[in-house]
Order: structure tokens, then sequence, then C-alpha cells
């Protein structure tokens, strides 16, 4: 039970940060879909914004495992563990 007050506490930290961060990629993805922004990097010189949606998407689902996390900690500190499929 201790792991799990340990746990809640640096996800009670760690997940406004995350929530914040997808927020801002957000905001980038969609500036460079908007522009159609291009790397202007190569020859090829390919669009951003599917990359820039990837990581967006990936960070959104790092928001989600966090919050299962919480809820197995919040079980587990109320002595109902998850049980293991």
């Amino acid at each position: 039970r201790i792991q799990s007050i340990i746990d809640l506490f640096g996800f009670a930290i760690l997940i406004p940060m995350i929530l914040w961060l997808s927020a801002g990629l957000w905001e980038y993805f969609h500036q460079a879909y908007r522009v159609n922004e291009l790397s202007g990097e190569s020859a090829w010189n390919p669009i951003i914004w599917p990359l820039r949606l990837m990581v967006t998407i990936g960070f959104s689902f790092f928001a989600l495992q966090t919050i299962a996390e919480v809820i197995r900690a919040f079980r587990m500190m109320i002595g109902r563990p998850v049980l293991a499929a």
C-alpha cells in the first residue's frame, strides 16, 4: 500500500505535465496541417503534419496509460487489486 501511495503521488505530478504536453503537441500539429508545412531539408521535401499527428497520438496514449496506472494504484491502495488477465 505504501508503494501505491508513492505511485499516486508521482502520477499526480506526471498527469498534468503529460496533458499539457499533449495539448501543446496538438497545437504544433494543427499549425503544420493548416499551412501544409514541408520539411525543407531534402529534395523529397515531405509534408510534416502526419509525423506530428503520430507524435500527438502517441503522447495521448501515454496519458491514457498513465490514467490506467492511477486507477490500478488507487485500487491497490484501497485493498482491491486488479486481477491480471
